[in-house]
């Protein structure tokens, strides 16, 4: 399954349907290579058989090599839209019943991406993306994507890059309502609109469109293992438990998956995938916290994506696999020189892994999804996940 190497680019051999779209292998000649790789910046990477650049780069043509860059040209990805077309809600300025704001449509935000562009230690810390290259991406995306209010009514008085920026805060610092309203100078009707909207456009692109039943291959993986990994060369993927808090008003039960108690929080947890290098690579719905990991791994879907000869690294809860599927955990079993190395071997490389799971945790929102946005949280969660696989890479080629 091809996929363009190219930074912020994530065309994938199976958009060939919906776009027309070639795969590119790197030339043969070193000066030529050479050449693409500083094109694209990407000096330090080497490339492999299985790397690929995608014919969007290639405005004039192969033989001129990569010359259309996210970064140069307004960021004019096309994605696909999955979902049915609807007739759009039809588009006008909030009333001042919905947002005492609408009447100031033309004035400037208090809070706007703009200001922030050029500052990347303010950009990582306000949205938890690596750079204003990538929040541009996303807004490309978006701008491609037929958006469907949350609410009757279209976000006018915020720019859309600023919406996604509100959304992208809200993930990341948790800020409440009333907060962004005061930062981006609109109504907290006008934030809750934006927010619900973005997440569902968000959860629709980047998880339903590309991440959702896409889990690499054993023989994907090894394309890029990492030097603690190659004891391990069949591991298909790595599972942990990542645990989520939701403000709980009243008592959340949903159909026996909530634990149904009474108290201020509900703390539940979703089971998360990655692979070898550090990506996430699957993300289960939330689970009520005394659902054990049994229960989970065998109720979220992830057993049906496994083959005979695929090993999984977990702890001893998740042991239930189909035929043919290993399991590699550390062992009890104290003594023998084996098994001590063993158990040092797979410590390093889940521990190298889970620094994603600790990336996550950074979108402070998981510590505390507001009981309004509870019927979201799934998707919350899984946008979070999204994001994160947007950041730097975590393991190098040398691991």
């Amino acid at each position: 399954m091809p996929q363009c190497c190219v930074p912020l680019c994530l065309n994938r051999s199976e958009f060939k349907k919906h776009m027309k779209l070639s795969f590119y292998r790197f030339p043969c000649d070193e000066k030529e290579k050479k050449k693409w790789l500083q094109l694209i910046r990407r000096e330090n990477y080497t490339p492999n058989c299985h790397s690929r650049v995608c014919s969007w780069h290639f405005a004039d043509g192969k033989a001129a090599g990569p010359t259309r860059f996210a970064w140069s040209e307004g960021m004019t990805l096309q994605v696909r839209d999955r979902r049915k077309k609807k007739p759009m809600v039809p588009v006008r300025a909030e009333d001042e019943g919905a947002d005492s704001h609408a009447a100031a449509a033309q004035t400037p935000s208090t809070l706007s991406f703009s200001q922030i562009s050029s500052d990347p230690v303010k950009v990582q810390y306000l949205t938890g993306l690596p750079d204003a290259a990538t929040v541009l991406f996303l807004e490309a995306l978006l701008s491609r994507f037929e958006l469907r209010y949350h609410y009757d009514w279209t976000v006018q008085c915020v720019p859309l890059v600023d919406q996604l920026l509100l959304t992208l805060m809200r993930l990341k610092l948790n800020y409440r309502h009333t907060d962004l309203g005061i930062k981006f100078n609109c109504s907290k009707a006008t934030v809750v609109n934006t927010f619900t909207t973005i997440i569902q456009a968000l959860y629709d692109i980047l998880y339903v469109g590309m991440l959702e039943n896409n889990i690499p291959s054993t023989a994907k993986n090894q394309t890029s293992l990492p030097d603690c990994f190659k004891p391990f060369p069949s591991c298909r993927i790595v599972l942990n438990c990542i645990k989520v808090s939701v403000c709980n008003r009243e008592t959340l039960a949903a159909q026996g998956r909530f634990d149904n108690q009474s108290k201020r929080r509900t703390t539940l947890k979703a089971l998360v995938g990655a692979a070898p290098n550090g990506v996430i690579t699957f993300i289960s719905d939330l689970y009520g916290e005394s659902v054990s990991d049994r229960e989970i791994t065998a109720d979220c879907g992830i057993l049906q994506h496994l083959r005979p000869g695929d090993t999984v690294m977990a702890d001893e809860g998740f042991a239930i696999l189909p035929e043919g599927v290993s399991l590699n955990v550390s062992s009890s079993v104290v003594g023998g020189q084996f098994t001590q190395n063993n158990n040092r071997l797979i410590s390093q490389a889940r521990s190298r892994v889970q620094r994603s799971i600790q990336r996550l945790k950074l979108f402070s929102i998981l510590d505390h999804i507001p009981f309004h946005f509870k019927r979201h949280m799934n998707k919350i969660l899984k946008v979070c996940v999204c994001l994160t696989n947007l950041q730097t890479p975590i393991l190098s080629d040398s691991g």
